[in-house]
Parts: structure tokens; sequence; C-alpha cells
């Protein structure tokens, strides 16, 4: 895609659904989940079945301003 190619609004919702698929999916193979902490705005990144075991999050956020620009 060259860099003065303007998108359409179906055109962006489809690369961010792919983007957000292959995230899953990444997600899923290293047996990490995703969450959203409303109090910080952060997306949260945690081994999942230690969640689901103990409740304790194990692993790392990144903030909603990161992504943002």
């Amino acid at each position: 895609m060259k860099n003065n190619e303007i998108l359409t609004m179906e055109k962006k919702k489809e690369l961010i659904q792919l983007n957000l698929e292959m995230l899953k999916g990444i997600l899923e193979n290293n047996g990490m989940a995703i969450g959203f902490n409303k109090t910080d705005d952060n997306f949260m990144f945690f081994d999942r079945e230690i969640y689901i075991k103990s409740g304790k999050f194990n692993g790392f956020q990144i903030s909603i301003q990161e992504l943002s620009y």
C-alpha cells in the first residue's frame, strides 16, 4: 500500500480486524489473555492459566494512550 493511498473506512475496519485476529492467535498460542483496566485505561495481557487457577494477574499492561497518536 502506498503512503498516499486513501483507505475507505471499510478497508480500515478490515485491516484492524485482521490484525486483531492475528493478536488473538498470538495470545492463544502463548497461553495469554487480554483484558482492560478501566481505572487506568490500560490493556492487560496476562497468563491465562495462572489467572484461572489463582485469580492473580501475571503479565503486563499497555496504556491505551500508547496506541493513540
